[in-house]
C-alpha cells in the first residue's frame, strides 16, 4: 500500500514546482539527483544541458536547463507527459526517492 501511495505523490509533482525554485542554484544541485545530463552543449556564452527518459509506456520526458559558465541555472523548458514519466523526474528531484539510479536517464 504505501508503493502506491508514493506513485500517486509522483505524478502529482509539477515541473514547475521542481525545477522553477531552482533557477538562480547552481546546476550541481541537479547533477546531485539526476547524474550528468544526456547532452551538454555551450551556445552564446551559456551551456544547455539536457535530461531526457524515453519510455514507450509511461511517455517520454526532456528537461533543458540554461546555465551561465559558473553553473547558475538561468531558465529551462521541458517537453513531455507531465504525470507520466516528467512527474516521476520531477518528484524525484523534489525529493531524491524514485530512480534507483541515473541509467534511466538518457
Amino acid at each position: 500500500m504505501i508503493g502506491v501511495l508514493v506513485l500517486a505523490g509522483c505524478a502529482n509533482t509539477s515541473m514547475q514546482d521542481a525545477v522553477g525554485p531552482l533557477v538562480g542554484k547552481n546546476v550541481s544541485l541537479v547533477y546531485a539527483r539526476w547524474g550528468p545530463p544526456a547532452v551538454s552543449a555551450e551556445a552564446f556564452g551559456s551551456i544547455i544541458n539536457t535530461w531526457r527518459i524515453i519510455d514507450i509506456h509511461n511517455g517520454n520526458c526532456s528537461v533543458n536547463l540554461v546555465t551561465s559558465r559558473d553553473g547558475t541555472i538561468k531558465s529551462w523548458n521541458w517537453q513531455g507527459v507531465q504525470g507520466g514519466t516528467c512527474g516521476a523526474m520531477a518528484a524525484q528531484l523534489r525529493t531524491g526517492i524514485g530512480f534507483v539510479g541515473h541509467e534511466d536517464l538518457r
